[in-house]
């Protein structure tokens, strides 16, 4: 209660009036939406920067977060309940239906919480992005051509748009920077680079996020990479990150192991996991990644009608990469926060089941003609999710084994992570319990399709260039959250684990 005793009486006036401001934008939005007056998308995106304005403004006017903080508590409860509702068409109306208003006040209430008021720079520039880069690159594509557009899952997303955020992001991050010069501790050099690498990222965040998530990805990478270069100890790392992850994933793209968007996200990935994490958490990252596919190429002439069953080709795309990257990078992020052997175990153990998962199914689609149903042990066809054969689970140990063994000789060379050998046998575990839950999960809820054509079970949802029909599992459930789930249960059953066998 002492907060807000502690907040001076004027920023309750200026919280009243702020309050007051945009609840009158939104009425008034709405009216407007009303009467037809403007097309909806261009209502939005007026909501959108007015809102954005506001909000700067009061970064400036209050002396004290508290009342922030409240501001951007209620209003993202607020906007949830119009979007569960349906309610506030003016803002919440959408081609898709979306999460977007209620994700912009909730990446504001995050970065105050990581980053003000020690880095209001990275606050600054954060919501800035979301605020007034975003909407220009929405405007900007909008009509852009057919042949402009970019070969991107989910939303439409434009090379103009694209090319639009990169600039308008850079020169309102390179503005904020001059304008703070004084607190600082970049040259004129360090400037611009810093400029240009957060347009790069948040264009990347842009292009890959899908139905409003860009209000939260683009605000927080942004921020965290100003954070970063604000850091001497972090500039440097951070800078070189980029340009690794830039570099591997530019190759694996000319080498089609990604498509478009799998190479935007695996810059993102790569990005954060060696900016935060260093070499220690990007050597496990790169080997999951570079052995997984060169393994996937060896056996691809063994491999057999494996695209006419799994919902995707060899070619990665960036569902795919954070359905496997976006957990461990989330626990390199906090690192950041706080260095500890456990977090490094419980990334590697969710690596380990994302390789064991890519090993099981490669290996298992070579060697093995028929695999059986985890739950029936009846014959299923080749490529079916819940299939499991000796192979396949062999490779999953294999690779479990491998991923716990390079945690463990990486701890000789960096000795803060250094790992026992009861913490080896923890990842293998975790990781192979883990993808037996991936099996479970695909032989009793995950989506499956017929093709109405060949009559054939698969994953997919275009077969022989026909819809296909949804006869089993979740349609939400597809092969991508069964994935993450994966992931997920690599880390909680490592985190069992250690709770249990190391305090």
């Amino acid at each position: 209660m002492h907060w807000f005793v502690a907040v001076p009486s004027k920023d309750w006036f200026y919280t009243g009036l702020l309050v007051f401001g945009l609840f009158i934008l939104v009425f008034f939005a709405e009216l407007v939406s009303r009467k037809r007056i403007v097309p909806g998308w261009q209502l939005r995106k007026a909501v959108h920067v007015f809102t954005g304005v506001f909000v700067l403004a009061a970064l400036f006017l209050l002396q004290d977060v508290v009342p922030l903080i409240l501001i951007a508590a209620g209003f993202a409860a607020f906007n949830l309940w119009s979007i569960l509702r349906n309610a506030f068409r003016s803002f919440n109306a959408t081609p898709n239906r979306s999460l977007g208003t209620f994700y912009y006040p909730l990446s504001f209430l995050i970065l105050l919480a990581f980053f003000w008021p020690e880095h209001k720079l990275a606050v600054l520039i954060g919501f800035s992005l979301m605020a007034f880069a975003d909407a220009a690159a929405g405007m900007a594509g909008r009509n852009a051509p057919k042949s402009a557009m970019l070969n991107l899952p989910g939303d439409t997303k434009s090379l103009r748009g694209s090319a639009t955020m990169f600039v308008i992001s850079s020169i309102i991050t390179a503005t904020w920077l001059m304008a703070f010069a004084d607190t600082s501790t970049l040259n004129n050099l360090q400037l611009v680079l810093t400029a240009l690498m957060v347009g790069l990222l948040a264009t990347s965040a842009e292009a890959v996020s899908i139905r409003g998530s860009d209000n939260l990805s683009v605000p927080i990478l942004s921020a965290l990479l100003i954070y970063a270069f604000d850091n001497p100890d972090l500039q440097i790392q951070f800078g070189i990150a980029m340009l690794l992850a830039g570099a591997v994933v530019a190759m694996s793209y000319r080498l089609h192991l990604l498509d478009l968007s799998g190479a935007l996200a695996g810059f993102l990935v790569g990005t954060v996991t060696f900016g935060a994490g260093g070499w220690p958490y990007t050597i496990p990252m790169l080997l999951f990644f570079g052995v997984s596919n060169v393994l996937s190429k060896i056996l691809k002439s063994e491999r057999k009608d494996r695209d006419k069953i799994l919902e995707k080709g060899s070619h990665r795309d960036a569902k795919q990469v954070l359905a496997n990257g976006l957990l461990p990078a989330l626990l390199v992020l906090g690192s950041l926060l706080e260095e500890s052997q456990y977090l490094y175990i419980f990334y590697l153990s969710g690596l380990a089941a994302a390789m064991a998962d890519t090993w099981a199914t490669e290996i298992g689609m070579a060697f093995s003609s028929r695999p059986r149903s985890i739950i029936t042990g009846r014959l299923v066809p080749v490529g079916e999710s819940g299939g499991v054969t000796f192979s396949g689970t062999s490779g999953a140990v294999l690779a479990a084994a491998f991923m716990a063994g390079c945690g463990v000789l990486i701890g000789k060379f960096w000795p803060i992570y250094s790992l026992s050998s009861i913490v080896f046998v923890i990842i293998a575990i975790s990781a192979i319990l883990a993808q037996v839950l991936d099996s479970l999960l695909g032989a009793t809820v995950q989506r499956k399709n017929r093709c109405t054509v060949c009559h054939k079970l698969t994953e997919r949802q275009i077969h022989c260039d026909t819809t296909t029909a949804h006869i089993k599992g979740l349609m939400w459930m597809d092969n991508d959250v069964v994935n993450i789930l994966c992931s997920l249960s690599g880390i909680f059953f490592s985190y069992i684990m250690v709770k249990y066998l190391l305090n």
